[in-house]
């Protein structure tokens, strides 16, 4: 029988190196993963017989759980969109979006592969390249993402105006026997000097 003591002392040992941290993270995030879904499963039940959990904490539960389903997707997307807009931002084909997306869809498979079918020391290894490999990977998003923002709030000076006028010709307009008159209103804009003149015909 469990039961709830305010006074009770616990006490835990963190991971100190890749190994211990990997085994923790594996038996953990299954159990939460099983936890959670258990409590949404009888969420109706939990918050009839216990006055601290309302509705809003049961949705909170299953939102969790949601991410946690999307997360990889979502890390995934990240880093194939991160890439193509840190190194060929304005390329009119997204070719390394679409390629960093499949190569890392085959490495989730494969690292899941790995997980099911080979020895803990084979698991250990292959985590621990992976990680590496994906570390770069976001360090090199996160310095062209970087770079690309810099380069998008860089200053530049204004183009001068150009010393040739600018005349504008408005459409000619058609008397009763549908023949074109001559041009009645020409105006002549000078870039230059900011100011447009309007000659009239007398």
């Amino acid at each position: 029988r469990l039961e709830y003591a305010a006074a009770a002392d616990c006490e835990t040992y963190c991971p100190e190196d890749f190994d211990e941290f990997y085994k923790q993270r594996r038996r953990w995030m299954p159990s939460t993963m099983a936890n959670l879904c258990e409590l949404c499963a009888r969420g109706t039940r939990v918050i009839s017989s216990n006055d601290a959990v309302s509705i809003f904490f049961i949705f909170y539960q299953a939102a969790m759980v949601f991410s946690t389903i999307v997360n990889p997707g979502t890390v995934i997307l990240i880093m194939a969109a991160g890439l193509q807009y840190a190194f060929a931002p304005s390329s009119e084909t997204l070719s390394i979006f679409y390629v960093t997306l499949v190569l890392l869809m085959l490495l989730s498979v494969f690292y899941g592969f790995v997980n099911v079918y080979c020895r803990e020391d084979t698991k250990l290894h292959v985590g621990k390249i992976l990680t590496l490999i994906l570390s770069l990977i976001m360090a090199a998003v996160i310095v062209g993402v970087v770079v690309q923002v810099a380069v998008g709030f860089e200053f530049k000076e204004p183009t001068p105006p150009s010393e040739e006028p600018m005349i504008i010709i408005p459409p000619t307009r058609h008397h009763e026997k549908k023949t074109k008159a001559p041009i009645d209103v020409l105006i002549e804009c000078d870039v230059t000097s900011d100011y447009a003149s309007a000659f009239l015909p007398r």
